[in-house]
């Protein structure tokens, strides 16, 4: 009986374990995280989670920065570690390496939805002048990181930025507001939580003319 019993418990542990692989994907496949834009130099991966939903344990083995959003209570677990659970806010943003690969789950606790993006450095970008000196108004350098410089501009109502050179390719998102960009002689609007790709050597114009402040992210790669 004895015998049946462990041999039982063991072939429960196994089918678990192997469920458990097989519901493994690599991020960029885990549904919650939709890629939206992908180049030689990078894949923009969106994130969105609402309360109730959980990933999929997925896992990060790409360089990354990451940014989140929205201010959401946000559970996370490591594969075969306790949970954990931690307050996102606006803006937060870092990046990681990713020296070793990391699996893990997440999941939303309160009723504001988890809004991040996941940028995975396909490539390293051949450049050292991620420097914007005197080209950026209203902006200061935010945080530096082994792959990129990341401005934080702040642009009141009727004001704007105009760029004659990009000093390296950079992602802008928009933490709060919305904007127009002229890009390759393209007029486009760009509102909270979006983005686009600006390649290096090329003018843009971001201008304000809503009437409220404006707040983005530029992360200029390196």
């Amino acid at each position: 009986m004895r015998k049946h019993f462990f041999t039982a418990f063991v072939f429960s542990i196994l089918f678990f374990t192997n469920l458990q692989a097989q519901m493994m994907v690599p991020v960029r496949e885990e549904p919650r995280h939709k890629p939206v834009f992908q180049n030689q130099f990078v894949r923009v991966l969106n994130v969105w989670l609402t309360k109730g939903d959980t990933s999929l344990y997925h896992i990060h083995e790409t360089p990354s920065m990451f940014i989140f959003l929205t201010a959401t209570s946000l559970g996370a677990q490591l594969l075969n570690e306790n949970p954990v659970t931690t307050q996102t806010q606006v803006g937060q943003t870092w990046y990681n390496p990713f020296l070793t690969k990391q699996i893990h789950k997440v999941w939303v606790n309160s009723d504001v939805p988890l809004h991040a993006m996941d940028i995975e450095l396909l490539y390293h970008i051949d450049t050292t002048k991620a420097y914007f000196n005197d080209q950026l108004l209203h902006s200061y350098l935010f945080m530096e990181t082994p792959v990129c410089r990341i401005y934080k501009i702040e642009l009141e109502a009727g004001k704007e930025i105009a760029v004659q050179s990009t000093p390296a390719p950079i992602i802008p998102v928009i933490l709060d507001g919305t904007l127009q960009l002229i890009y390759e002689n393209k007029l486009m609007e760009k509102k909270t939580g979006e983005f686009c790709w600006i390649d290096q050597n090329r003018k843009f114009k971001f201008i304000n003319k809503s009437t409220q402040k404006a707040v983005f992210y530029l992360y200029a790669f390196r």
